[in-house]
């Protein structure tokens, strides 16, 4: 199983000495897209950080994504280890459209500030909206509409696509169609914009450009402290299932002690005297009349 892994997958080690390579075809395939490898290593032990940035994702999450990006991480499972940041966004579907991700030895505060640095830079800023406030009270609160730039200080409007009752309001009062405000995140032509860019296959290793640069050594094995843990973490409000789902758990009810009856402790640890309705240890019940089954 070992040597067919290794034949479908190929050596991690050989790997890592390719990436000056592997960099310089995205790069030609794909141009203006960001591909990052930083080699900073005082010491073996310190992985490079890679990070990657596609300009066709960027293109697709500028024309039909929503303008909220999620962050998160995860670890690499590999040999070598190291963790991947990614940040995401939502299409109308709501499904989720990566935008960059980035492999770094940790999730640090330096890790994530570099990572954000090159996604804004990659991204930009971007706004075509003007101006247009209205402020709507519903006593004793006062919200704060702004028809041109959509959003609402409530912060529906933003968070949803869809019109608040401050926001409705606001265009009752001035004559204007709701629907028209709803936003064009809702609509196919979005949707299908998202996917036009498309990101360039590249050719096979044998028709890259030799960079002729060092190759990179992988990074320094490093076993972790404790026993290694064979099952994942499961995250808050996640239900837990056995290793094995098609064995069937065990269900005991409430013990009761054999000795007096009462529930809550067994024989080992009653304190109190014998009853005559109290069910035996063997399993044997004890009549009112306090003789056993087998004697009556």
């Amino acid at each position: 199983m070992r040597v067919a892994r290794r034949i479908v997958e190929g050596s991690e080690r050989l790997q890592y000495q390719k990436l000056w390579d592997y960099c310089e075809e995205l790069r030609r395939q794909n141009p203006n897209s960001t591909f990052d490898l930083t080699v900073h290593r005082p010491t073996l032990e310190l992985p490079p950080t890679f990070d990657i940035c596609f300009n066709a994702n960027v293109q697709g999450f500028k024309e039909g994504c929503r303008p909220f990006i999620g962050l998160d991480e995860c670890f690499l499972k590999g040999y070598y280890g190291g963790q991947l940041l990614s940040a995401v966004a939502q299409d109308v579907n709501r499904h989720f459209y990566v935008i960059a991700v980035a492999v770094v030895e940790q999730e640090s505060r330096d890790t994530w500030s570099w990572f954000l640095r090159n996604l804004l830079g990659d991204i930009g800023q971007y706004s075509d909206n003007e101006s247009y406030k209205f402020q709507v009270w519903k006593m004793p609160q006062c919200k704060v509409v702004d028809l041109g730039a959509g959003t609402c200080n409530c912060r529906m409007w933003q968070l949803t696509g869809i019109l608040c009752a401050h926001a409705i309001a606001c265009m009752a009062y001035n004559n204007l169609e709701p629907d028209k405000f709803i936003h064009s995140w809702y609509s196919t032509e979005r949707w299908r914009a998202t996917y036009v860019p498309y990101i360039e296959p590249i050719t096979g290793e044998s028709d890259w450009h030799c960079t002729e640069l060092p190759p990179i050594e992988p990074p320094a094995f490093k076993r972790p402290a404790g026993r290694p843990k064979q099952r994942r973490r499961h995250s808050n409000g996640e239900a837990s299932t056995s290793g094995n789902s098609s064995r069937a758990t065990r269900k005991y009810g409430e013990i009761h002690c054999s000795r007096c009856g009462e529930a809550g402790h067994n024989i080992r640890r009653c304190m109190n005297e014998a009853t005559n309705d109290a069910p035996n240890m063997r399993g044997n019940r004890r009549t009112s009349e306090g003789l056993n089954a087998y004697d009556s």
